[in-house]
Parts: structure tokens; sequence; C-alpha cells
């Protein structure tokens, strides 16, 4: 066999002594050179191989790394383990967190430091054994609250950047790799854009990330971006601010109210966060990692037989490949780069439900073979090669490095073969990904998985790269890429079922550069393009490449080239150019080639050869454009074997395909040479980075009402904060996972765990006959399992678990159970979607619930047959998933032989006792449940946290051993559905004037395969429908339909969102229909004092009209407005729309259990509190703890909030509903005031800490200083259904894409009535982070089911909730001030779920865009102009990309190019 090597530069990586002796020159153990391919690159040279045997090796069974600055050397490590597993389960660091295990997500980012320098890497990912002589910092190792916390965790903690803090480790091990690397490079500074995209590998589901960037660009030190605003003082971003005021706003207009930048703890003035030294186990990494030697390295998992090869030389490589296949010739061998495909091929290669990556036998880790780290420019050539061990982090430094224009990648040369390539690659996955996964892997999942719409393999195949590739036998040659496209999908060595002297294995690419440009000569112009549902960490709906050489331009009339082509063009978005070219204009380009690559539309990426001959010696014109789509066509079927079914909706992809290639044709135009109305689908569709300003107001004495930092702020920056996932599984401890249906229909038939009860380590398997009390988990016979005759009813329903050593072992063994079904003529057919439900009239009889299924107020016949306008029309809303960071966990100890305590992440500890008391059939007072804090909830842990913690429970009691379950990502989203599928049909009286007399519903949700907390949501849905709206005569009636799918729960303001964008949508419809402004309809319909809602309950008390024109004025919303106009009728493919949406969200406090027990320490005075609620991120610890301090005039230090636990305080309430920090404060004044009454005391705000102290130790030994407070009425104080409403509006203004459906969010300001704050840094991330996760909703997260009933929306591949760069531009949040709630606790007001409902603007924002591109397309179903009715067209929520740019209605026969 062959080796090669580079022409190593002088600052070439040390090599080994193994390395260094094949380098050295020294020909002794080499002989004649082989023969080689003569296309292979001269850097690549050829020697003979020595014929080693694998035994000759010094082969070493020891692993050494460093761990926060600690020396690690483990003997024979498990190949299988990842680096995240051994993190947590044997360093014991809990601070790395698991949150996907696909690399999607981000809480698992760990700081890795290699000899090329630091990076950010998934943990998850990364197996043990590829970390030898690498230093790694977790969260722990850069701070902590004893050893003080880093520059990046004291920013985290400053700007209230945690929540629920689950995910917040990981940003925090992003920010400090990302400041270790600027050192590391002498860069002194970076933009926001750049640093803001380098956290598109993580996600936070609870901030909204406004304060996490904020804590980030000051952690970075990052330059804010360019904003003319700064220096003229004139509005930013689109006439944006909160008080029209430029970048900073007007934070003086209103001398009470304070911004969140000037606060700190006490003070009105913020100190900024401190410069910081690297930590010292990051500086011990680096000195260690600089040190180390690499040797060849063999490990084996001797109950597997897993083996793992780290070869330092290609000659060690190769003799381990081919003595390998000898032995083992069935062998699977994988190349290990950073292993990131593992997230990838789950989804790949059919292995749904339980959905598990590619299997191998062998690991060979190819990171320190020197020959594949090669990089080498030929300056003369104009040609990079770069090693295929190469990151794609490391590929693209070095494109931007030699690139003509040294374009950083935020900046696209389209000149430049290097600035595009580059630019692609860092479309792929995410940071992280790219800085541990290969190239060369991922062009090897491509051709293993033809399928995998794959970024690098259109980056490289659009620029023409060559592969250099060696074969078994040794043989050196190149591949091009359109070659490589066409190898079957066992070519590779990693990708082959036997290994074959046939098999290839990639050595090296070579990319070309193209010439500088010059004036008078030929052009290139080279672009890219995917699109995705989301912008970042997104997997191409369709990817496409264009590259035309143009000819020398020529001029009309003797113009200067690049002139103005054209002077207007008014009349073109309907197929006409009403403008003349300008005297002295280019004439059109001369396609003299094209090269044009497409992805993600088919089966497989091709090169669309026949589009590229209409082009070849083309003159660029509309005919010829038009020529070039039908051959796009014929490339497609012919090429691309026809439309791919995956990937998204085939017709949009088909008009996104032709989209792409009209743009590129533009671009070869260039912007100067396009009428005005074009050039702006020339500029790049980026978003700002993110900005804002938040108001507030500031009152009281005491902590409370003060913007006072979270209480676990440090700690969850720090990874200091434990979670029930982080509870440490104990001596003899077991680990479990559920196994369930895997098809959707037919009565289980047997279940058989023989084969995984054969795997070692695997325990014990139970089923529904293991169950000694009753069978039941839920509040309408919910099954913990599934028993033989039971109907399967949905893909994902338990039937079972298996207990195994590992969590690894019984996440693997799942999946071995056999389950079989009996599918029959009777058995019924599938129902997957609403739609067929309500065909098939499959509902549950539930009979009539008064506000449930029926809610009726005046007389609606009357009113709508009297109505001068009637409307009729159906909307409908989709499904979310909860996607909280920490998946359903529980960890069960059986105490004392017959008790047991759980210890798990809920929203509803009582309900979690009494259904696992009921299913051991075991007394309550055996159960505990401790829930220390949970990651994320959103409704999701408060009924469907029960099967996990009554599964672990059940094993314990069986096993007699602690079990614990922690759900992997996928596996809980097949059994945990989210919020209801809803259809709203709906006929609308009203008057000319837009005044609304009568509404009628008819509304469909969809339950799943249970009715029981979707009869729950549809309660909220019917009780809220009516928002801010006065609908005097109202009839709303609700059916609950069944599916095949898993039972639906409450989510963030359950049915609230959903009925409330209907009636929004039936306002609009009043608007469209009369012609009139949809603000002015709306304004006449809000709900003004005195009115009544839908429930007959009388409004007091609304500032819904003083939020509404204060946020119009402060907004300019009618300026913006005609400026939106006027853009829109400026730009044919670019759109704009603004709108406002009002909120009127009803609190109610019945039905609330809330208890807090409270213990007062007679030696120095502090406290201590135990309140009934679960710390899900809302504050409510935060706020108990303010309140406590408050009431007993006592600092907030002295207030210490202990873990909630039902041996503490019993029959608490569950968390949610927004209102329950305020009822857990209101049961905690109650404890205060019990407690100063038995002191003889009063609340004294001029009492002193050492007066406290003294009062406490003086008070007899007799008198209890335990006290206990309960909040729990059994209707609202007020005597009416709701105790209050909440009040607020919202302007948002979005810019759309028309030709890929692309959105962005200019901007979004809130003016939201939360009464007097308890903690408004705490509200306001609250309000933040429930808008953004209506955004989401709004725009990206689609739940869909198969015809099967397969969740297609599944994991971090399919399931995209927002990143941080999705979020508006501009996001401005105002407490209204002076509005303190006489109906509220402590005058506050409730802020978990109204602000959801507000994120609607954003819906109605994009229909504007969209119903002006409509116009443009000639359809009468565009919103009209003023006075001017239309034709109303409903759009779906939520309206994801292809959705949006279906409602374009594109037309490929419009294109028009100047001619």
């Amino acid at each position: 066999m062959s080796s090669f090597l580079d022409c190593l530069s002088s600052d070439s990586k040390e090599g080994s002594p193994e390395q260094e002796k094949l380098l050295s020159g020294d020909q002794t153990q080499q002989s004649r050179a082989m023969s080689r391919d003569e296309t292979v690159p001269p850097s690549i040279q050829v020697i003979q191989q020595r014929q080693l045997s694998i035994n000759d090796i010094p082969w070493s069974n020891t692993l050494t790394f460093y761990l926060n600055g600690t020396t690690i050397e483990l003997h024979n490590p498990n190949p299988s383990t990842l680096l995240a597993h051994y993190i947590r389960d044997t360093a014991g660091l809990h601070g790395t967190k698991l949150g996907c295990e696909e690399g999607g997500c981000g809480a698992c980012t760990v700081s890795l430091t290699k000899k090329e320098g630091t990076r950010s890497v998934n943990s998850c990912l990364r197996p043990l054994c590829a970390n030898d002589g690498m230093g790694i910092m977790t969260v722990e190792g850069i701070g902590s609250i004893k050893t003080g916390l880093s520059v990046e965790q004291q920013s985290i903690v400053e700007n209230n950047g945690t929540q629920c803090g689950y995910c917040t480790p990981g940003w925090v091990a992003n920010m400090h790799a990302l400041n270790e690397s600027k050192a590391e490079n002498g860069t002194t500074s970076m933009s926001e854009k750049e640093v803001e995209n380098y956290f598109d590998g993580n996600i936070c589901r609870c901030t909204g990330y406004r304060p996490i960037m904020k804590a980030a660009f000051s952690a970075t030190a990052a330059c804010p971006s360019a904003c003319p605003g700064k220096q003229s003082g004139t509005p930013c971003h689109h006439g944006v601010g909160p008080l029209n005021s430029g970048c900073g706003g007007n934070k003086g207009e209103s001398s009470p109210m304070v911004a969140i930048e000037d606060l700190a703890v006490g003070s009105k003035s913020k100190s900024k966060v401190a410069a910081k030294c690297t930590p010292l186990g990051s500086r011990r990494n680096k000195e260690l990692v600089n040190k180390h030697q690499p040797q060849p390295l063999r490990f084996q998992d001797p109950s597997s037989g897993d083996t793992w090869y780290r070869p330092v030389t290609f000659e060690q490589m190769c003799t381990v490949i081919r003595e390998t296949s000898q032995v083992s010739p069935q062998a699977q061998i994988q190349f290990i780069g950073g292993n990131t495909s593992i997230g990838v091929t789950k989804y790949l290669n059919q292995s749904a439900p339980y959905n598990t990556a590619d299997a191998y036998d062998v690991f060979v880790d190819i990171n320190d073979i020197l020959e594949l780290q090669q990089e080498s420019f030929d300056v003369s050539t104009r040609q990079l090669t770069v090693g295929s061990a190469k990151t794609l982090s490391e590929l693209m430094a070095m494109l931007n490095q030699y690139g003509n224009s040294g374009a950083t990648g935020e900046d696209v040369d389209h000149s430049s073969v290097f600035s595009v390539t580059s630019r692609h690659l860092g479309l792929i996955a995410n940071t992280q990904v790219r800085n541990a996964g290969s190239w060369a892997g991922n062009l090897g999942i491509f051709n293993r998985h033809q399928s995998f719409p794959s970024d690098a393999v259109l980056a490289l195949t659009l620029a023409q790269a060559t592969l250099t590739v060696s074969d078994m036998a040794g043989q050196l040659s190149t591949l091009t890429m359109d070659q490589f496209l066409q190898l079957p999908p066992d070519a590779f060595l990693s990708n082959s079922t036997a290994v074959t002297t046939e098999c290839l294995i990639i050595v090296a690419v070579t990319i070309q550069e193209s010439q500088p440009p010059t004036a008078g000569a030929r052009s290139l112009v080279t672009e890219s393009y995917k699109i995705c549902v989301r912008d970042h960490n997104a997997h191409a709906q369709v990817n496409a490449g264009f590259s035309f050489v143009l000819d020398a331009p020529k001029e009309r009339g003797g113009g200067a080239h690049g002139g103005l082509g054209y002077q207007s063009a008014v009349n073109i978005g309907r197929g006409q150019l009403a403008a003349r070219p300008r005297r002295g204009a280019s004439a059109a380009p001369v396609c003299l080639s094209a090269r044009i690559v497409y992805g993600g539309v088919s089966n497989k990426t091709f090169v669309a050869t026949r589009t590229q001959q209409v082009f070849a010696n083309a003159t660029m014109s509309s005919a010829v454009l038009q020529q070039a789509l039908v051959a796009l066509q014929n490339d497609l079927m012919e090429s691309g074997g026809g439309i791919s079914a995956g990937f998204g909706d085939p017709e949009y992809r088909v008009s996104v395909m032709q989209t792409c290639l009209y743009r590129s044709v533009l671009r070869c135009y260039g912007a100067e040479n396009l009428p005005p109305n074009l050039r702006s689908v020339l500029l790049p569709f980026e978003k700002p980075p993110s900005s804002g300003i938040e108001l507030f107001d500031e009152t009281g004495t005491g902590p409370l009402h003060k913007a006072v930092i979270k209480l676990e702020a440090k700690a969850q920056s720090t990874g200091e904060a434990r979670y029930a996932s982080d509870e440490p599984l104990p001596a003899q401890g077991l680990c479990a996972a559920m196994v369930y249906t895997t098809q959707a229909s037919g009565k289980i038939k047997s279940i058989d765990p023989a084969v995984a009860l054969g795997m070692p380590g695997v325990v014990s398997f139970l089923s529904a006959k293991d169950i000694p009390g009753t069978n039941f988990v839920g509040n309408i016979a919910l099954k913990l399992f599934l028993d033989i005759g039971d109907d399967a009813a949905c893909i994902g329903n338990p039937v079972g678990m298996i207990i195994a050593s590992t969590p690894q072992l019984a996440n693997d063994a799942q999946r071995f159970v056999r389950v079989t079904y009996e599918v029959t003529s009777s058995t019924p057919d599938l129902i997957t979607n609403l739609t067929d439900s309500i065909a098939k009239q499959a509902f549950y009889d539930l009979g009539e619930l008064p506000g449930t299924t029926l809610i009726e107020c005046g007389d609606v016949n009357s009113a709508l047959e009297s109505a001068p306008y009637r409307s009729k029309g159906s909307t409908r809303t989709s499904g979310q998933s909860h996607f909280y960071m920490e998946c359903q966990t529980a960890i069960s100890h059986r105490k004392d032989g017959e008790f047991y305590e759980i210890t798990c992440g809920t929203q509803n500890p009582t309900g979690v006792q009494k259904f696992v008391s009921n299913l051991l059939g075991i007394p309550n007072h055996h159960v505990t449940v401790n829930c220390p804090r949970v990651g994320g909830g959103f409704g999701g842990k408060i009924n469907h946290s029960t099967s996990t913690a009554a599964a672990s429970c059940l094993a314990s009691s069986i096993t007699g051993r602690p079990v614990k379950i922690f759900n992997s990502r996928t596996s809980d989203m097949y059994q945990n559905s989210g919020r209801e599928d809803l259809q709203f049909d709906y006929e609308v009286g009203y008057t000319s004037e837009g005044l609304i007399t009568a509404v009628t519903y008819d509304i469909y949700v969809d339950a799943g395969m249970d009715a029981g907390d979707a009869t729950g949501s549809l309660n909220m849905c019917m009780n809220w429908a009516d928002n801010g709206y006065h609908l005097p005569n109202y009839r709303a009636q609700a059916k609950v339909c069944f599916t095949n799918t898993p039972s639906r729960t409450y989510c963030r303001a359950p049915g609230v969102v959903q009925s409330a964008l209907a009636t929004s949508v039936i306002v609009e419809r009043v608007a469209m229909e009369l012609g009139m402004d949809i603000e002015e309809v709306q304004h006449k319909n809000l709900l003004q004092n005195g009115d009544k809602t839908i429930i007959g309950q009388e409004v007091q008390d609304s500032t819904l009209e003083q939020c509404w024109q204060t946020l119009l004025q402060r907004s300019n919303f009618k300026a913006r407005q005609a400026q939106v106009e006027q853009y829109n009728k400026d730009n044919l493919w670019r759109k704009r729309g603004i709108a406002v949406e009002p909120v009127k969200y009803g609190i109610e406090w019945a039905g609330y259990d809330a208890g807090v027990q409270l213990g007062v320490y007679r030696a120095d005075g502090t406290v201590s509190v135990t309140h009934s609620a679960s710390e899900i991120g809302q504050g409510v610890n935060t706020k108990v703890a303010q309140t406590v301090a408050t009431a007993l005039n006592l600092p907030l230090d002295m207030v210490r909030i202990l873990v909630t636990s039902t041996d503490k305080l019993a029959n608490g309430g569950s968390t949610g509903g927004s209102a329950t920090s305020e009822v857990c404060c209101q049961a905690a004044v109650l404890a205060c005031e019990k407690l100063l009454a038995r002191l003889n005391a009063v609340a004294d705000p001029n009492r002193t800490v050492a007066q406290w102290v003294e009062l406490v130790k003086s008070t007899p030994c007799d008198v209890s200083m335990n006290v206990e407070g309960w909040y729990s009425p059994t209707q609202n104080p007020s005597g009416e259904h709701f105790q209050y409403f909440v009040w607020g509006a919202c302007v948002s203004e979005v810019e759309l894409d028309v030709l890929s459906g692309q959105v962005h969010t200019l901007s979004s300001e809130i003016l939201y009535d939360c009464g007097q704050s308890l903690n408004p840094d705490v509200d306001i991330g609250q309000i933040e982070g429930g808008f953004v996760m209506g955004l989401g909703y709004i725009c990206q997260e689609r739940v869909q089911y198969d015809e099967k009933g397969l969740l297609d929306s599944v994991g971090t591949w399919e399931y995209k909730p927002p990143l941080a760069q999705d979020i508006p531009s501009v996001l401005n949040v105002t407490l209204l001030a002076n509005a303190p709630n006489r109906q509220g606790i402590l005058r506050s007001k409730a802020v978990g779920e109204p602000s959801f409902v507000l994120s609607n603007s954003i819906y109605f924002g994009i229909k504007t865009a969209i119903m002006s591109a409509r116009r443009d397309q000639g359809n009468s179903s565009g919103r009209p102009q003023r006075g001017a009715a239309a034709t109303f067209v409903d759009i779906p929520v939520p309206m994801t990309i292809d959705v949006r740019q279906q409602a374009c209605l594109v037309d490929p026969s419009r294109f028009v190019v100047p001619n």
C-alpha cells in the first residue's frame, strides 16, 4: 500500500516519533515510489509502504487527556463511551448537560483544546477515546461560586441570562471557547454579528435569547454593528426604537422608568463585567496539550469486541484496515474525525421510531495522522489542498485565508470560489459540529445515505473540487466531484459492508480559486443558496449552487460598464418592464459557460447539465431564462431521479429550485444594472444582530418590586445547580428505558423481550403484569403500560421498560423487545390528522360541558340575521412540541424496605405522589417526591411527567435498587406530544363601519388517543377566545377529536394561543372585506371598561386602550406603515409587513393550592423557606424569597429557598397557568404574618438586621419559629370567573423574501401591563421568552405525523425551535408604568403566558407582506389598498417557510430580467 505526505511547511504541527521518522526523508525503510495517477496534486507525495503487521505497531492502551487542568489516564476505555457520559457519570461533573444527544441543542458543549487551538464541541457526539492529548474545559472548570465566576458566567448572571438554567452551562462553555480562541489568534475584536453566529448551535427555550446575547456581546467585548442612528440620532433598524430614539432609545423620557442595562442589585448603576484572566484549568490544559506526544492507541471492549485504533501514520492506518478485513471480512469500519454523523444517520437509516445511528465494530481515529492533516496552497496554480482529517471550520479558515478577497465568510465575494465555498460550508449544522466534524466525513454520510442533503457536497461540486483518494491496493488517484456523485453507496471504506480492494479512502481535496477580477476581462459570478426551515442549524430543503463565466462586458451607447442600467421599472411584477435602458448602460451579460448544482430537491445531489447547456454562449434574457427553467425540470427527472418525498413540501422545493436559478441570473447583471425594484433580490437576506431595551419602574423599599438577580443564577452559570437528571446513580443503581409501540393500530398480540434480556448488562423487563396496583397514570384512564389485548392506539404508547446497568445499554436494548400486533378487518382505519378525524366524525363523547364544549352570550342568531355583512371561513392552527431542554426524568430509591423517594423534574409533585401510590398499591405517605428544579416544563411536565416517575419507582420496588430513567430526546418526543391542533369554522356579522355584532365558532380539537388534558386546554380555548375584543353576541361549540397519535397535553397558554389567533383572523377578515385598515377595525372592537366578555364578566381596570394608543404612538406605527407600503411598491421580491396585536389574558386563582413553610434559625435569624411550587425557570424561588425578605425587612441573602418536596408540604398544587408564583407569594405573606404575630412584632421597614436577630434570640423557646402559610381559594376573591386581566399590545415589523419564503422579524415592541412587577428583571425575561416561543410556533415549529402515525418532526433534525438568530432584530419591552393591580397579589400581574399571544403580531405582519406579493402576481386576494375590498385568504399556522412562499403564488412565467 502507498502512503502520502504533503510538503511540510515550517509551521506544520509537531508529529510523533513514528511520524517524524517517516517524514524525515530517511529512505532506509522505503523503496521505490509507486505508480500514481498523474492528476494527483504534486503536493501529495507517494512512497512505498513497509509491510507492517498490526502487532509490529507499538500500541498503547492508555488514554491520556486533561480535564479542567487535571491529567486523566484511563486504561483500555470502552470505545463506545461518549465524552458527555464520562464527564457526567464517571467524573461526576453534571454541569455538562444532555439535551438532545445529537449535536442539535448545545447543552452538552465543552471547550476543547488541541495543539491547533481551542474550539467548542458537542461532548454528546464526541467519543471519549478521541480525546487523547487534548484538554477539556467543562463549565465547572471555567469558574465556580467558591473560586469565582468567570467573565462569561458573571455576564450571564448580571444580564439575567438564565431561567430554567438547564442550557446555561452550554452557553458559558461556548462563550469561553470563543474567548480562548480569540486570545490564541490575537483577535482583538469581533462584530456582534460574528458573535451571535457563533451561538448557532445553542438552544434556549426559556429566555427568548435577548439577555443571553447581551451577555455574550459583553463577555466577548463584541463591537456593536454599525448603525447610522449612533452618529446621527436617527431611528435605528427601519425607524424602530421604543421611544423612536436611535440605537439606545430615550431611557430618560419618563424619570421613574429604568432600563435593565442600567441596573444591578440594589443600585441604579451597573458595573461592567470586569476582564478576567484565563481560568487556571484552561492554562494548565494548554501547557499539557503542547507537551503531549501522540502514540498509537488500541482499546477493546471485552464484552462486545468493539475495537478502537488511533494510528499516527497513514501506514499504520492501512495496516489496521488490511488486517482487520482479513480477520473479520464483514467488520464495519468507521473513520473517526468528530463522530458528528451519529446525530444525523439515525434519521436517514429507517430506524424509527427508536432512531439509532449507524453501527460499527471497528473505529479508526484519523485525527493524529499527520498525512491527513495536510494543507498547502500553490500560489502559481491557485490551488488549495486540504487533508481529509481537517474539520469544516479549519477548511473554512483556509479558504478565507487564501481567497482573493480575504472575506471572513460574513461578507461574500461572488467572484471568488473560495469565498462562496466558505460561506456555504458555514451553513453546515452549527459551530460546535463544524469545529469537530471533518469535511470528508460529511461526504461520507452522503455516499452512504445519498438522500442526505449535504452542504459540503453541494459546495465542493459547485467549486469543481477534486478528491484525492486511495484504494486498498495503495494506488492514489483523483475523482472529480461529478464522478463522486456517481459512486455507489458502498464505495468508501467506512460505508462498505465488506472491505474489498475497490474500497476507497478519501485523502484530500483540492479546490482552485478563481482569478481575481480585472477590468475588461472575462468574469466569474458564483453564488450558492441553502433554503431551510430555520436559517441556521437546519438541513437544507433546497441546496443550489451557480457559477457563470461571463464574457467581457460590452456597452450600449458607449457608457461606462457597471453604470445604472435602468431608471425605473414600476410594473415589472406584472411581467412588463416600464423602463428603457439608459443610454450608456451595459449590455445584457453573455454567458460563456455555466455550472449549476442542486441538492435536497431530489434523492441525490445532481449537476443540471441540460440547464448548463442552455446558458452556454447565450446572452442573458427572459427567453433564455424560461428555456433554462424548462431544462431544469428535465434535469430534475433525469439526473436527480425526480422530486424526493423527504425534506419538505415537494411543490415548494421545485418552486425554490426555480427561484434560485432566477436569482442567480439576476446576479449576473449586477445590482447596478437592474431596475430599482429588482435590486433587493441581490441583497443578503441576513438579520442584523439582536438589540433592544427594556423599560420599567421600580417601587418599594425592600427587595420586592425590584429587579433582583435570580437566586439560582450563579449556580446555573457555573453548572452547580442540580437537576433531577443530574442526580447520580448510587452504587448498585440501575437505569431504565421505556419500550413503546411501533405501530399506531391493532391490538397488542405479544411482547417478547428475549433478545434484549440476552444482552450483557440487561437486568430485567417489566410490563403491565408486574404492576401491583392500578395501571393508570392519567386523568382519564391513561395506562402506564399497555397490556396484551390493548389497542396500540398510537406509536409511542409504552408497553414496558428495559432495566439495565447503564443508560446507554437500556436505550440500546429497548429496540430489541419484539412487540407484535393483531390487525383484522374490524380494526379501525388509521386517523393521523385532524382533517380526517373531522371527516370521519371521530369525536369523543364528552356530553355537553358548559364552558368547555359550549359558550354562548347575547342573541347570536338575531344578530347574525340583522347584520349588514356576514362572512364565513375556517382557520387552522397546528400543534407545538414543548421542547423543554431537560427531557422527562426520574430517579427512585427504596428506603427502609417499604418507603420510596423519587426525585424528578415535574410540575406536579403531588400528582406524581398520588399516581405512584396507586400504581404500587401503597399509602401516599410511603412516597416522597422531591423536585429540586425543572429544566423547562411549559405544561409538558404537569401530567406527562407521571409516567417516567411511576416507571422508575415500579422498577425500584421490584429490583430493590435505585432506578433512573432519563428519556432520550427522540424517545421523549415519540411518547409525549404537545399542543393540540385546532380548527375554527366561523361566521361573523358586522357593520359597514367594521363593528363586529356576532360571531359563531365550531371548534375541533385534536386530542390524540386520550381526551384528558386536551379537554382542559379546550376549556381555556373557549373562555379566553375573545382576546381583547368585544363580541356582544357569541356562540362557540366544540368537539374533541380522536387521532392515532399520542395524547396531547397542556402547552404554554394552552388553547388560548389558538383561539386568540382565530378571533384576530376574524377581525382581519372584516377589515379586508370592507377595505379598511386592520388596526382601525381592531380599535373599533377593543374591549373597554364596562363591556362584558364572552363569559359575561364585566371589564374593569382595563389598560388596553392606554397600551394600544401609547404603543402606536411610541412605535410611530402610522409612519412606519406608510414606509412599509412604499417599500412594497418599490420592491418586487422583498416585502415587508407591520401589524399590531392586543392581548387580554384572564388570570384565575381558584383551584390553586399554594403553601409556604418558613423556619427561622434562632442562632442568627436567617430564614429557610419551602414552598409547594416547582421552579421551572419562572422565578418563583426568587419572588417568594423577595416577598419573605420584604415582609420581615431582611436582606435577601438571609433567606434561603429549599427543595420542593411532598414530605415538607403535602397537597401542593401543580405549577402552571402563570399564577403559581403570585399565589405562592400570597402564601408567603400569610406565613410571615403568622410569624410576626408569634413574635409580637409588626412589619417594620426601619428594623435593622441586628434588631431582628435580637428579637429572634429573645423570643422564648416555647414559641415555635416554624410557620406555614396556605393559600387555596375555592373561588376567586373578586367573585368573578377571572380574578383580573392582563393587558398589553405588540407591534411587529417583518421582512419576507418572496422567492424563498424566508422571513426575518425586523422589530417587535411590547407594552405590557404587569401591574406592580414583583421582579421586573424576571418578569421581562418571561415576557421575552413567551413571545419568542410564540414566534417559533407561528413561523417554524411544525409537528407532523405521517400516514402511518409516525412523528416526522422528531428530534433536532426536523423540529426547529427558534435560535438566537431568529429573534427580532430589535426587541423592546416596556412595563406599563404606574399601573398597580388592585385585584392582584402584592399589586402584581402574571407574566408566563400572556406574551405568547402577542406573537400573533408577527403572523399578521407576515400576512401583510404575503398579500403584497400576491397583488404583484396579479391575484385579487391580496390585501387591498385603502377603501378597496379584496378576497380574503386564510393561511394556517405554523406559517413555515414553504407555506409562506407558496402563499405568495410565485409564478416562474413572471420571472423577468432586463433585456
